[in-house]
């Protein structure tokens, strides 16, 4: 629970302390995170840390609400399920994740260190239920037309979701040991990028590029 007094902080001060806690958390993991390490990066006393949280679980806690808000409303809330054509959506979807990232990449690493070792049960499968309802959504509305008439549009939906998935699967693999806090995410982007370009090649019936007008979509962290 976090104290009123930590609420009333100003917000530099406040994102001083968040970032240093959400850092210590996605490198060391919680059994290892280190409240000496948090306070040291974020320039304040230990004692002045207990005094808004009451110890290292509530602290955690608290990250883990801000985190999951912050997908939410920057993330999923800003998803666009009105374009018509499927890989577009997926596209923008990406791009809209990668602004989300860049604006507060210690969330999101912090997110996605505890999503990898699932450490807290709660927490994936919280995510898997924001995902799943987002997903749902994701498969609206959506012009049939596009695909080729050789490939029935459900097949072809179904398809691009199995490789969405194999992709999300191989990647969260691959990444497993590896420190998010440091980690460039452009190669896996731009991969990503071209694994829709070849589901366009082999589903849709006019073969042109996904629109790529982001220019964050095509830098690192």
């Amino acid at each position: 629970m976090i104290s009123e007094s930590f609420a009333k902080l100003e917000p530099d001060r406040q994102e001083r302390i968040l970032k240093a806690a959400l850092n210590e958390f996605a490198r060391q993991g919680y059994e290892r995170a280190s409240t000496n390490n948090i306070v040291k990066e974020a320039g304040i006393a230990k004692g002045t840390l207990f005094y808004y949280f009451k110890n290292k679980q509530a602290l955690f806690d608290y990250l883990v609400e801000y985190v999951l808000d912050y997908v939410e409303t920057e993330y999923l809330a800003r998803l666009d399920f009105s374009e018509p054509d499927f890989l577009t959506r997926y596209w923008k979807a990406a791009q809209i994740k990668l602004e989300s990232y860049l604006k507060d990449k210690e969330a999101f690493e912090f997110l996605g260190s505890l999503y990898l070792r699932r450490e807290t049960e709660g927490l994936w499968q919280r995510l898997d239920a924001m995902y799943q309802q987002a997903m749902a959504k994701m498969f609206e509305n959506l012009d049939t037309s596009l695909f080729r008439t050789d490939i029935a549009a459900e097949y072809a939906i179904k398809l691009t979701a199995w490789a969405m998935e194999g992709y999300q699967s191989e990647l969260l693999a691959r990444l497993q040991d590896k420190d998010l806090s440091t980690l460039d995410m452009k190669p896996y982007w731009d991969e990503f990028y071209q694994l829709l370009q070849v589901l366009r090649t082999l589903l849709y019936k006019n073969q042109g590029e996904v629109e790529n007008d982001n220019s964050t979509g095509k830098s690192g962290n």
